[in-house]
């Protein structure tokens, strides 16, 4: 017997400030783990609007679709508790007043601004990216 399972398409965002650090947030739910912002892209929903849903949603913060640049879209399918993800990454660059009206949603339990050269950022992003 076959079990089909649904393939959940996820968009994550690296976020960049001014002086080139990368954004990593911990959520309160799921690992407790640095990871890119993001999260789930809904039903009809197209993945750079579901990152800028997301950004808006976690971080309080407007980040316009037109200033996301596509990064990655994952090949490979994701296997986590049981659910396949496949993952799209987009990456946009922060004027200094948005970096300074970040505010983390009940969604975020810690973010911190890492070094892009960082073990955190780069556990934090697929093995064939580079920033």
């Amino acid at each position: 017997m076959w079990v089909i399972a649904p393939l959940f398409l996820r968009a994550r965002v690296v976020l960049e400030n001014s002086k080139g650090d990368i954004l990593l947030v911990k959520h309160s739910f799921g690992a407790n783990q640095w990871m890119l912002p993001g999260g789930g892209v809904k039903f009809g929903e197209r993945p750079v609007s579901a990152a800028s849903r997301e950004i808006s949603e976690e971080l309080a913060i407007l980040v316009d679709t037109s200033d996301f640049l596509q990064l990655h879209q994952s090949a490979k399918i994701w296997k986590t508790r049981g659910l396949l993800f496949r993952v799209i990454i987009f990456k946009a660059t922060l004027a200094d007043e948005a970096t300074d009206s970040i505010k983390n949603s009940y969604e975020i339990m810690k973010m911190q601004w890492f070094d892009k050269d960082s073990v955190e950022v780069q556990k934090a992003l697929p093995r064939d990216i580079s920033l």
